[in-house]
């Protein structure tokens, strides 16, 4: 769950925002298939209405194949200012990341999912230099960090 307090992140909580997000009703959630669906999503999001959509799939495919189709998507994206996340029961976690998945959340289903989490750039990039000052990311690998949030930086700068 991402707006606990992580012993990962110092006791801080893995999305330091998520919590006021699901209070305030800014994230909306949307089942779908497979990448049509995602696709109706990304175009149906608003961010002046929502924060955040969470796309729900079932229809697991490769960790790769996603993977590769959400960062070229960003790539040729960002001009639009959104992005997306992926979350992928196959991504192989290593050492020192054991924060993503370590919790004790369980879902209501037995099914493993796929989400991708669609977001304004401008608006993520704004959190995360807010997060930077907090010193939330000190605990990152330098590799996650490099990923994660400076890719997403350079990608709004017009250097992804």
């Amino acid at each position: 769950m991402l707006e606990v307090a992580n012993p990962h992140l110092s006791g801080m909580k893995a999305c330091p925002f998520a919590e006021a997000g699901w209070k305030n009703d800014k994230v909306e959630v949307v089942k779908g298939g497979g990448v049509q669906c995602l696709k109706a999503a990304i175009t149906g999001f608003d961010p002046l209405l929502k924060d955040m959509r969470i796309w729900v799939t079932f229809n697991l495919s490769r960790y790769d194949l996603w993977d590769r189709w959400v960062t070229l998507w960003n790539q040729e994206n960002a001009k639009n200012d959104l992005h997306l996340m992926l979350f992928h029961p196959e991504y192989p976690p290593e050492d020192g990341e054991v924060y993503l998945v370590d919790n004790d959340w369980e879902p209501d289903f037995d099914d493993d999912y796929v989400m991708v989490f669609i977001q304004s750039l401008s608006a993520l990039n704004k959190a995360s230099t807010a997060l930077d000052k907090t010193g939330y990311y000190d605990k990152f690998p330098t590799h996650v960090y490099d990923s994660l949030v400076l890719e997403r930086r350079r990608l709004q700068n017009g250097y992804g």
